[in-house]
């Protein structure tokens, strides 16, 4: 009787444990980082990522790694919302602008699998970036860095 690495796998594939183990591998960095910015805690960031590949682990079928990507996303972003505490230079963000940028620089998503996994355009995912951008700029000025930092 072995020993059983992943979830959902009941005939023992060891075929189909070694992609999740792949799979798990590539991306539980991007989705760590991801839970971890909407979280702000680690010990409900480990339980959520765990949860997220548990449920894309699950699933019936094996999905292709572009499915499987945006699925996995899908789920973490599902587990995250309400949990997400803004940092004090995300405060002027709107929550969607938020998620726009976590979703493109924790996760490292390109902007058509973060306007699949958002349910809009592509070119509205880049509007909202570049205004979310623009704000952040704008709201990082000399006050908010540290006198350490700041040029004389």
């Amino acid at each position: 009787m072995g020993l059983k690495l992943f979830p959902g796998n009941a005939g023992g594939d060891l075929e189909a444990d070694e992609t999740r183990r792949d799979r798990f591998g590539a991306y539980f960095p991007r989705v760590f980082a991801y839970v971890q910015h909407n979280t702000g805690d680690e010990a409900v960031t480990r339980d959520l990522v765990a949860e997220a590949f548990t449920r894309v682990f699950s699933m019936s079928a094996e999905p292709k790694e572009a499915e499987y990507r945006l699925a996995l996303f899908r789920a973490a972003r599902e587990l995250c919302e309400g949990a997400h505490a803004p940092a004090a230079a995300e405060e002027c963000l709107t929550p969607r602008e938020r998620d726009i940028i976590s979703l493109l620089f924790d996760a490292q998503l390109n902007r058509g699998e973060v306007a699949s996994i958002l349910e809009m355009e592509e070119q509205a995912v880049t509007s909202e970036l570049v205004r979310a951008l623009k704000k952040l700029r704008a709201g990082i000025g000399a006050s908010t860095v540290p006198s350490f930092l700041r040029l004389s």
